[in-house]
């Protein structure tokens, strides 16, 4: 259920959003990686997409919903090991 409070902040995260800002849409040579779950209003897997298609080595990771904390684990450790290929 949607109130007050939820439309706030669906207002106040927009702001942040890299799409509104115009910072997408030029390729650049920064890997970028972008993880979303399905239907997330805060984070929708067109601005991820957006994103990894913005850089010449991007990343778009979808993170399964449930079981939620296995998941998640999951993609930080993969997320980690992405990070650790380009560092290293």
């Amino acid at each position: 259920m949607h109130d007050a409070s939820d439309e706030a902040l669906r207002v106040e995260l927009n702001r942040y959003s890299l799409k509104v800002q115009g910072l997408l849409g030029r390729r650049c040579p920064t890997p970028m990686l972008s993880g979303f779950w399905k239907n997330d209003p805060f984070s929708p897997e067109e601005e991820s997409r957006l994103i990894t298609s913005s850089s010449s080595d991007g990343k778009l990771l979808e993170i399964p919903f449930n079981p939620v904390y296995r998941n998640f684990d999951n993609a930080l450790q993969e997320i980690t090991r992405w990070i650790e290929k380009r560092l290293c």
